[in-house]
């Protein structure tokens, strides 16, 4: 019962954590770079304590080839993966990237029937056929729900007609980067699960991926002059955004102690994939003003949820 209770924080984490980076970014007073360096700051701090708890608790032996599939991981997911994320929700909103984001299960699972040679269960093909219908519905609604008044521009005969083509270039971009999000964390995912089979710390590979993300925003927020006006956000944008990074660390935390605590893999990834239905409720409840929040999107939440959820089970 435990076991079920963290997995279930976990998807409350990482779905509190995508609201929180909504909040964070909606002014739109900071810019990513600056924005992921105050996230990922948060979050490190946060995998650190993590990681000393579990190195007092159980050391274990470093392995480079487990910590170079490790530092691969922070690359593209909580570096590249995460800033896509970010730059995603700018452009549609927490509650549709965090269910864009449920093509890391699709990905996930092409990639492992193509590189690693699992094979797929006809549960799992179930699961695809809901996920990519509930995608595909989903972005369409996003396009549908974001075209939307642009710049006036003068008809024949008089009068204005409102030019959408900016804002609907815009939200297929947004849907775009939210999947290559999806993407680029699925492959992550495989390169930390490969560092895992050589050092059993998942904790380990967590905090290192997070401190190579961390060093390499630092370097680029440097490189391009931005670190000063790091510390100029207001704290108003930099207390959601650490907070978001908190939330996100908690979340890995609380996953790896649901299986740690001897629940099922299919159980914990199940429930950790209701992670939109956490952010959408949060949207809903305190950003309708910002994001477009409708029945029906509640609706296609709950159709890639599922699809994400059967492919889970069904891999197990």
């Amino acid at each position: 019962m435990l076991a079920v209770a963290f997995a279930a924080l976990s998807a409350l984490a990482y779905g509190s954590g995508q609201f929180m980076t909504q909040l964070g970014l909606r002014h739109g007073r900071v810019r990513a770079p600056q924005a992921i360096l105050i996230n990922l700051t948060a979050a490190s701090l946060v995998l650190a304590v993590a990681l000393a708890v579990a190195w007092a608790v159980d050391p274990v032996d470093l392995e480079w080839p487990a910590v170079t599939y490790f530092a691969v991981a922070g690359l593209l997911g909580p570096f590249a993966g995460r800033s896509l994320n970010f730059l995603a929700i700018q452009r549609v909103g927490a509650t549709r990237t965090a269910s864009l984001g449920m093509s890391e299960s699709l990905f996930a699972a092409a990639l492992a029937w193509l590189i690693l040679g699992q094979a797929l269960s006809a549960l799992t093909l179930v699961g695809v056929v809901v996920l990519v219908v509930g995608m595909g519905l989903f972005v369409n609604e996003t396009g549908r729900s974001f075209r939307r008044v642009g710049a006036p521009l003068p008809v024949e005969g008089g009068g204005e007609a409102m030019d959408t083509s900016l804002r609907t270039s815009r939200t297929a971009v947004g849907t775009a980067i939210g999947l290559a999000s999806g993407f680029l964390f699925s492959i992550a995912g495989i390169m930390r699960q490969l560092g895992i089979d050589l050092v059993p710390s998942a904790v380990l590979g967590a905090a290192v991926g997070t401190f190579v993300a961390l060093l390499v925003t630092l370097i680029n927020v440097v490189r391009t002059g931005q670190l000063g006006g790091v510390f100029r956000v207001e704290a108003r944008d930099a207390v959601p955004l650490a907070t978001s990074g908190v939330l996100a660390s908690t979340g890995m935390v609380c996953f790896f102690l649901a299986l740690q605590l001897g629940g099922e893999l299919a159980v914990s990834s199940a429930l950790k994939n209701l992670t939109p239905l956490f952010t959408f409720a949060l949207a809903a409840l305190f950003l309708a003003h910002v994001e477009r929040i409708t029945a029906r999107v509640g609706l296609l939440v709950a159709v890639v949820v599922a699809g994400a959820v059967i492919m889970t089970i069904g891999r197990s």
